[in-house]
């Protein structure tokens, strides 16, 4: 594999790591600050609706307390809102509790057995739904359990807004990186290098008596200085192996008396 494109893949794999993290990170924050408030809007509600159904408990006014219902229902946008007596009867429900499913269900029946505030999360009809239980008391005690349903199916479309919003930012800073270290190899590494390399084809075939043509920058001062020792002992290498040739050339070609006694020997041999 090349140096640039294990240079691109690790420096792309780090980019998504890194965002993908963070994404992860702010997606859990916002998730818990809308949890926290919706929680705090059904408790106000449930609040509210609880001091004013308190008066109908007490007086049984059952036709009271479904307008009450339906009228919290239109005013604040809810998903529901039930209200049971003592007995865990329903005196008054808004349309569409009976898709709670098994998950609100469960939820809604500990909530009537615990006889005190409960909050839960589940999933109801394919959707998130939060739903926040208060007792009802009156002057003489417990009288039952108001049940407020809301919609958190908005906190699941903004998570998942905020993770494309993630993904795009991902794809748009590996591009950018990507091209950036690309740019930085051309220019910074793979121009010196093919300088240097052109040198040392030089030195081989002897052309070059000097150092190779590098940046001035410091990080390739070393390699500098040792190109410039190759260049110097190459080259005195070769001029001695020059000089060794000559002699021994200029050796073989004087005869004497032992020399052509072994020479005649071997031809007749």
């Amino acid at each position: 594999m090349r140096l640039s494109t294990r240079l691109s893949v690790s420096l792309v794999a780090g980019v998504a790591v890194v965002s993908l993290g963070l994404a992860l990170y702010q997606a859990q924050a916002e998730r818990r600050g809308l949890r926290r408030e919706l929680e705090r809007r059904g408790l106000l509600v449930a609040e509210s609706l609880a001091r004013s159904a308190e008066p109908l408990m007490e007086e049984h006014s059952t036709s009271g307390i479904e307008r009450l219902v339906v009228q919290f229902q239109e005013h604040e946008r809810l998903a529901g809102v039930a209200i049971y007596d003592i007995e865990e009867q329903p005196l008054a429900t808004t349309a569409g509790l009976d898709k709670l499913g098994v998950a609100g269900t469960e939820a809604l029946e500990r909530a009537l057995q615990s006889g005190g505030r409960s909050e839960a999360f589940f999933q109801s009809d394919t959707r998130t739904t939060h739903m926040v239980a208060l007792p009802i008391v009156t002057e003489n005690g417990r009288a039952g359990t108001l049940a407020v349903f809301q919609d958190a199916g908005y906190i699941d479309a903004q998570e998942i807004s905020l993770w494309r919003r993630a993904l795009a930012g991902v794809v748009v800073q590996t591009l950018m990186i990507v091209c950036a270290t690309l740019l930085f190899l051309r220019w910074s590494l793979r121009r010196p290098l093919a300088r240097l390399e052109k040198w040392l084809g030089d030195l081989r075939r002897g052309a070059v008596l000097e150092g190779p043509d590098l940046p001035e920058e410091a990080d390739y001062a070393p390699l500098k200085r040792e190109a410039a020792r190759l260049a110097t002992t190459l080259t005195a290498a070769r001029a001695a192996a020059e000089e060794e040739a000559r002699l021994r050339d200029a050796g073989e070609s004087l005869w004497t008396e032992e020399r052509l006694r072994a020479f005649i020997q071997t031809r007749l041999e």
